[in-house]
């Protein structure tokens, strides 16, 4: 008799625009937790003794809300705050993410000497670090993909939103597990493959396609360690992959739900450089490295070069 398993999904990837040059956060610096699928159902106590039927996608659907708690309690969480860790190329980079309905973000990781913010307040996508008096407007592509990630939950938690096509694809294996495949279109024409644990109905990996300098590469993040909160069962270990190698792993050390966060938090501190006037009181002067500077050793940020203040 097979031991059910509980699988879940969290994050996508998004580019980083750090210090003036955008990264592909994914495969250069940090996969960021993107906590857009997280709940997932109680584990069942034994395999069933028959395969499970063939299921329509509205079958499908309805079970896959009803095992996360069902969509009014999904829709009553109001915000969401993690902890944990990111592990990419032999580093370990601390990090803290808030969500709060609808879209709203804000997140920080500690990079030794300097904690580097990033955040989404419905409007304005943006980015700073502690020692800047204001923070840098994020525009473009990399605006784009920092505001899809912005959602509390991924789209199949939107069953009659319009401008998303969800697409049944049948069944198939993964790590042994049968799964659903489900299929969604965005409404900019991006396609994600879901692979739905038939017994659980929790995610169990996410697939889809990413351009970089003008070459296709397959993006999968894979979901572990599923812990209950309240009537969630969340994910805290986050594996991502790149064309089938493992690039980076986050851990999750703690996740909190309503603890309660104020709407400037989410606002670009200081305003934004170049948009906005400086605060009237400035307690210190900026800590910014001088012009030019480029920072070296094995950071994943190395090789970058710091624009003027």
């Amino acid at each position: 008799m097979r031991t059910p398993r509980c699988r879940s999904k969290v994050t996508i990837l998004l580019p980083y625009h750090a210090a003036g040059v955008i990264v592909d956060v994914a495969m250069k610096a940090l996969p960021l937790l993107l906590f857009s699928s997280l709940v997932c159902a109680r584990l069942l106590a034994a395999e069933p003794a028959d395969p499970p039927k063939e299921l329509s996608l509205p079958e499908i659907m309805a079970e896959y809300l009803k095992a996360q708690g069902g969509s009014s309690y999904i829709e009553s969480i109001e915000t969401l705050r993690l902890e944990g860790t990111i592990t990419q190329d032999g580093l370990e980079i601390d990090f803290v993410q808030v969500k709060k309905q609808p879209d709203l973000m804000r997140m920080t990781f500690d990079l030794g000497p300097m904690e580097l913010i990033m955040g989404y307040n419905g409007e304005t996508a943006w980015q700073t670090t502690r020692q800047r008096l204001q923070a840098k407007e994020l525009t473009g592509a990399a605006k784009k993909e920092l505001v899809s990630t912005a959602a509390m939950f991924n789209e199949l938690y939107q069953p009659h939103n319009p401008r998303i096509k969800r697409r049944y694809l049948g069944q198939d294996e993964f790590e042994g597990t049968p799964v659903y495949l489900i299929e969604v279109t965005l409404e900019d024409g991006a396609v994600h493959r879901y692979s739905i644990d038939q017994e659980s109905f929790l995610d169990r990996r996410l697939e889809y396609t990413q351009l970089a300098d003008g070459v296709e590469h397959t993006l999968e993040q894979r979901y572990y360690d599923i812990r209950p909160l309240d009537k969630l069962q969340l994910p805290h270990r986050v594996e991502s992959y790149r064309d089938g190698e493992r690039v980076s792993v986050v851990s999750i050390d703690t996740i909190q739900v309503d603890t309660g966060v104020y709407l400037p938090y989410f606002d670009p501190p200081g305003g934004i450089e170049g948009r906005d006037e400086l605060p009237v009181k400035v307690s210190r002067e900026p800590l910014t490295p001088a012009s030019g500077s480029t920072i070296t050793g094995s950071s994943v940020l190395a090789g970058a070069t710091l624009p003027a203040n």
